[in-house]
């Protein structure tokens, strides 16, 4: 090869070896790659269209925007009570479960209340138990008893789950009642709940919790079957509440 053509081909080849170690070094691949997908920051300044069926948007730079559609069960505002099935068994003493069985209603509108009766049985006992909630207490009456209600302040609203935390979107599912979507949180009292919500109307399918005393774990499932069935709850009479 003569010198000349020697000399052009190292060139060649130099020139080769630094494009390549540039193309392969991370942080300049990196750097090249960010300059090519960079624009203008920009707020996501997002914009809503209300109604059942809301369109949203949000921007991801100065001349586009991404849109979206959330829609929203039509009927939930009609919601005024829910009839469910009770099944439970939680701790009442050290490795001892008391099995529960029965029904109740949630009643929404126009003022939150609700009444859960159910029989149990643990140990060969059984025991009827009634719980009214009305106006910020819980009315308690248990066979066999006194015969009389128990009252005391209610720690929470029947008809709402606000006081839950750390809500997650687990997915869509299939229930008997209709297609739902499932969610898990929190209750104020650190017991995890799951919650199935119809996709058609908004109104409660299923909704399970699970607690724990002592070395002991209990669990309820209460399964929603009927809606807006005119039921109300109310206190009982004053003469049938034990004196506090």
């Amino acid at each position: 090869m003569l010198p000349r053509a020697r000399l052009v081909f190292s060139f060649a080849f130099m020139a080769c070896l630094s494009a390549y170690a540039q193309s392969t070094d991370p942080a300049s691949v990196r750097a090249r790659f960010l300059k090519v997908i960079d624009r203008p920051r920009v707020a996501l300044n997002p914009e809503l269209q209300p109604g059942r069926v809301t369109h949203f948007s949000f921007a991801t730079d100065a001349q586009e925007r991404v849109p979206g559609i959330l829609v929203k069960p039509e009927k939930a505002a009609g919601l005024t009570n829910a009839h469910f099935t009770l099944a439970a068994a939680f701790p009442v003493a050290t490795g001892v479960l008391l099995d529960m069985s029965g029904d109740g209603i949630v009643v929404y509108k126009p003022d939150p209340a609700a009444r859960i009766s159910f029989h149990g049985s643990s140990g060969g006992r059984t025991l009827d138990v009634v719980v009214l909630t009305v106006g910020g207490t819980d009315y308690t009456m248990v066979t066999p008893g006194p015969g009389k209600w128990m009252s005391s302040p209610t720690t929470s609203n029947p008809a709402k789950l606000s006081d839950s935390t750390g809500a997650t979107y687990v997915g869509e599912d299939q229930l008997p009642q209709g297609k739902a979507w499932h969610v898990k949180a929190t209750d104020k009292d650190g017991n995890p709940i799951e919650l199935w919500v119809r996709e058609s109307d908004g109104y409660p399918l299923k909704y399970t919790t699970r607690q724990a005393s002592g070395s002991s774990s209990g669990n309820a499932t209460l399964t929603f079957d009927k809606f807006n069935t005119g039921e109300s709850v109310t206190a009982p009479p004053p003469a049938q509440v034990q004196a506090s």
